[in-house]
Order: C-alpha cells, then structure tokens, then sequence
C-alpha cells in the first residue's frame, strides 16, 4: 500500500475533526531545508486547540548502532509527525510520530503515538482509554505488553503520566502491515479529539494549569536535551525555530 496514501488519510482525518472542534482557520505553512532534509510544517492556532501541528520530513541521517558513539548506519526518514495541545489544562497532549526508514536491510515502519494525561483522571481519558485497548486488542496485544513496549519510548521523561501509566503504542511493522497502522492511529486520534470536543469548556484550577506547564517544561527538556533525533537534527543545522514549530509546547513557562 502506498505510503503517500496513508499520510495523506491521516493528514486529512486530523485536519477534519481538529477544525470541526475550532472552526476552519488558516493553516499556517513553513518549508525548512537544512543539510540533512526537509521539512514541511503546517500549524493550526485556535481556541480549544491552542496549537496542533502537521509535518511531513524526509531526512537522511546517520543513526548510532549498539550505542558506542563510533558505528554509524545511513538511513533515510520519510515521515508523517501531528502534534496536538488542547488549551484546557485537564485535558491530555497527543504526540504522532510515523517514520517510514529506509534501511540498507530494507523498509521498515516506526514511531509513536503517544497520548500524554495531565493526571490520572477516567474522566478525562476513559473514552480514550476504551479505544486504546480495542485497537490493541486487534493487533492481536495485550495491553500490559503493549504498553511496556511504549513505556520503552519516554523512559527518560520525568512525568508520572507517561509509558506504562500513560495511553500508547509503539509502531513497527514494514509495508505489509500499513493498513492496521493506520486504522490504529486514526481511532486513536479521533477518539482523543472526541473528548476534547466534549470537555474543552470543563472548569480547571490555577493547580491545573500549574500542572500542564509542568508537563510542558518537561516534555520541552527532553525533546531539546535528551532526545537523540533532536540532538542530530540540530548539530545538522535544523533551527529551533523548525523543532518549535513542529513538536515543541505553544507556551512554556519556566
């Protein structure tokens, strides 16, 4: 199946039911080429959803293996990334990432998606919780496997909310497994921005919002410190403004 195909289903499923919640405004669309690539990133701004960001990449990079800083494979990164921040500061963060890699081994399929809970609250996340063990339940996992295997991901992040205790999945497949990739990303995602649509005007506390910029910093720290994508990315020329506009929060307070 074709990968464009998949991207563009859902670009185009996000895009739908983000402007269903906010209203249709103007996607605002930047194209960055440093050394290593391409990206192009469109960004949304509303009112429920503060920022949702939508790039599409193609790098190649050199990826360390085994970990001792001296072995280097050549891989080529054709990549869909959606980045969700609801301003509700109840509400959870959703964080895609799909890489198609081209390897000297052959294609493979990686990445995440990751639905970050301010707190542990069912009334925030149950409906989501709810569509993350079917889907899981379909790839033919259990969830508590499923989820070691994401917790793998984010074990470097200092949030509560995050691997084992939060709600995601980690992708890896090849072209033949395409179609339930998707399925899967896109139920993910429409079931978290159901419960946007539905508790974007719930009433929070200034402990609530202390607590999403808490998470904000957090993730921000990780992404620029200790995320070895970021970290290449940048020593190659990618500007903070191109890592900004794509994954990083629309406001951090520190």
């Amino acid at each position: 199946m074709d990968i464009e195909k998949i991207y563009s289903e859902i670009r185009n499923s996000a895009v739908c039911e983000i402007e269903k919640i906010d209203g249709k405004k103007e996607w605002l669309r930047n194209t960055w080429t440093p050394e290593i690539g391409t990206f192009d990133i469109s960004v949304f701004r509303g009112t429920a959803i503060e920022k949702a960001s939508i790039a599409r990449i193609s790098l190649d990079v050199k990826k360390v293996v085994g970990g001792s800083g001296e072995t280097f494979t050549s891989m080529h990164v054709d990549g869909l990334h959606v980045n969700i921040y609801p301003a509700n500061p109840l509400l959870p963060v959703a964080l895609l990432n799909l890489e198609r890699r081209q390897l000297a081994s052959g294609i493979r399929l990686g990445g995440y998606i990751s639905i970050f809970p301010m707190k542990e609250n069912k009334e925030m996340t149950g409906r989501i919780q709810e569509a993350f063990s079917s889907i899981v339940k379909n790839m033919g996992q259990s969830t508590e496997q499923a989820l070691k295997n994401y917790s793998e991901i984010w074990r470097e992040l200092d949030w509560q909310c995050k691997g084992e205790r939060g709600i995601g999945i980690k992708i890896s497949g090849d072209d033949t497994n395409l179609d339930t990739i998707k399925i899967a990303v896109i139920s993910m995602l429409k079931s978290f921005l159901n419960t946007v649509a539905e508790k974007k005007d719930m009433r929070f506390s200034k402990e609530d919002e202390k607590n999403m910029f808490s998470f904000r910093f957090k993730l921000s720290e990780f992404i620029l410190v200790k995320d070895p994508s970021a970290k290449i990315s940048i020593e190659k020329g990618v500007q903070l403004e191109t890592l900004s506009s794509m994954i990083l929060p629309p406001v951090v307070r520190f």
